[in-house]
């Protein structure tokens, strides 16, 4: 069984996997972690299929495609985006019978398997049917199936301390009292020259590096490795979704928090009275290039703090509307 805190580091995490419908079906599930989902140990979190439309259903919000390859059938819900879904120009359907790639994120709503669709187009050449089994087939056989322990040697590897742990435990550290001052500030954006010349961030940063340099520190030395210290921290605040870079040309970054989530969440809910799927808030927030990179527990608490702010509230269990 892969430990779960190397699964973000295993190769499928991130993959859309191409699977029958049936094994879709099939996935195991974590009990004590729903949404987590594996084939072979191998995490699934997002997947990839081809069959035919057999049946359509339009609301309001979404279309959702019920979709036969042959081994069984899975629902693919389409959310619509919030301007078609408020106005009265007709969404484009697909046809029934129409052969259909689809990609997306995989999830679980009352006791159904189901895709959350991220990219679905219709296949024109009816022989890239037949290739897209063969292809899946041999990946399931000779990918998919094999032990889980033929990846996790090289997670160890990667997750092993080195020999420069103290480097890193010292950028960790700093890398935290970054975010906690650019949590304080309360803004939903700054720009990078603000943190550069905060004076307890630097003065943390100068005594980080006097300490732990391995070369004499001149001033001037002192000074580049300092702005290296910022821009290393500051790249790993983006690639873990807590900042985004909000304009290159004036050097801006967009925080992560209620502020900035608050008005996007307001307007995909919109006048939806019966609210709207935690799971497909998360998802739709994820498809967004800013948040991409930005934990689920992230998204997540920023719900609750619209709950407790009365901003929003939970229709049934894990289900928001906007309280008017």
């Amino acid at each position: 069984m892969l430990d779960k805190a190397l699964r973000p580091l295993h190769p499928f995490f991130f993959a859309h996997v191409r699977l029958a419908i049936v094994d879709i079906l099939n996935l195991n599930e974590d009990t004590e972690s729903p949404g987590d989902f594996s084939f072979h140990d191998h995490p699934v979190t997002r997947v990839e299929i081809q069959g035919v439309i057999v049946n359509v259903k339009q609301r309001q919000q979404f279309l959702q495609y019920i979709i036969d390859d042959g081994t069984g059938l899975i629902p693919c819900m389409s959310w619509l985006e919030a301007d078609t879904a408020q106005s009265t120009r007709q969404p484009t359907i697909l046809e029934l019978g129409a052969l259909v790639n689809v990609r997306g994120k995989l999830s679980t709503y009352k006791q159904e398997r189901q895709i959350v669709v991220s990219t679905i187009r219709v296949e024109e050449d009816p022989n890239m049917e037949s290739w897209w089994w063969l292809e899946t087939i041999h990946l399931r056989q000779e990918v998919y199936s094999a032990p889980v322990a033929k990846f996790v040697s090289k997670f160890e590897q990667a997750a092993a301390p080195s020999t420069k742990q103290t480097k890193v435990d010292y950028e960790s550290s700093f890398q935290a009292q970054l975010l906690r001052v650019i949590d304080a500030m309360e803004v939903a954006a700054f720009p990078y020259s603000h943190i550069r010349q905060h004076s307890e961030l630097m003065a943390c940063a100068v005594e980080l590096v006097s300490k732990h340099s391995t070369v004499d520190c001149t001033n001037e030395v002192k000074e580049s490795l300092v702005s290296s210290l910022f821009s290393r921290c500051m790249r790993r605040l983006v690639a873990e979704g807590h900042v985004f870079m909000l304009d290159v040309q004036q050097d801006t970054y967009g925080v992560v928090n209620v502020a900035t989530l608050q008005p996007i969440i307001l307007e995909m809910l919109g006048s939806n009275s019966p609210g709207v799927q935690q799971d497909a808030i998360l998802d739709r927030l994820k498809m967004d290039p800013r948040f991409r990179s930005t934990s689920r527990a992230k998204l997540i608490s920023a719900l609750d703090a619209l709950v407790e702010a009365s901003v929003i509230f939970e229709v049934e269990p894990k289900r928001f509307a906007v309280l008017r």
